[in-house]
């Protein structure tokens, strides 16, 4: 490089972002963000945490193969520190119609077509508890001696968000567990929990106070 002028050097930079700058044609970029995607964005998540303490979550678009538009969210920061998940705390949802908007626009996407979106293994909840009802349509809790901790989690959480979801009058409503955690008794009675247990996103909780709320709720069902 030293050896080359000025003329030189400037075809060389030209060459160099060109190169730079080179783009895979979309069969292969589909393929990419079909088998890639998912890992390249948890190497930026992971990298802007490590690097500067920042935390992000993602909406994703591209097109597969066939040309179909995809949408997908990125939220690892469950995995990251003391974090917790920013889809299961938030309802987060309430930004897809300006995304959907937006992406519309840059990929010349026909207003009358729907954006697919997705999920993926790494995001979507857990399958609830399924829970027998007695007479009067109430959930009935499980004997819960022997139950594993991440059981009794799923059980809290599926309680949890049955009675909220039937409160609000939504049936795909998320609980707001950063909120709750800030302020359960605008959400909970008193009535309804022990004593010096707050309730935590379920997936946080530890052995005691899962014990403890589930053995507080057996009492009341039992009496």
């Amino acid at each position: 490089m030293q050896r080359l002028n000025k003329k030189g050097l400037q075809e060389a930079q030209a060459k160099a972002n060109k190169w730079t700058n080179h783009a895979p044609n979309a069969v292969v970029q589909a393929k990419t963000a079909k088998k890639r995607g998912e890992k390249m964005v948890k190497n930026f998540a992971k990298e802007m945490f490590t690097q500067a303490s920042m935390r992000v979550f993602i909406l994703g678009s591209w097109k597969d193969e066939k040309g179909s538009l995809l949408t997908s969210w990125f939220d690892f920061n469950e995995q990251l520190g003391k974090g917790s998940s920013f889809i299961k705390c938030k309802d987060w949802q309430v930004i897809l119609p300006a995304w959907k908007d937006f992406i519309g626009d840059a990929f010349d996407q026909d207003e009358d077509k729907d954006m697919m979106l997705l999920g993926s293994t790494h995001w979507v909840p857990k399958p609830y508890h399924k829970f027998k009802l007695d007479r009067s349509g109430s959930l009935i809790l499980p004997k819960i001696d022997s139950l594993p901790l991440e059981m009794k989690k799923a059980i809290i959480q599926s309680f949890l968000t049955i009675h909220y979801r039937k409160c609000c009058g939504k049936l795909k409503i998320l609980v707001p567990w950063s909120d709750i955690m800030k302020g359960q008794l605008r959400f909970i009675s008193s009535t309804y929990l022990p004593d010096d247990v707050k309730i935590l996103e379920p997936s946080k909780m530890q052995h005691v106070d899962a014990n403890a709320i589930l053995a507080f709720w057996w009492d009341q069902q039992e009496n």
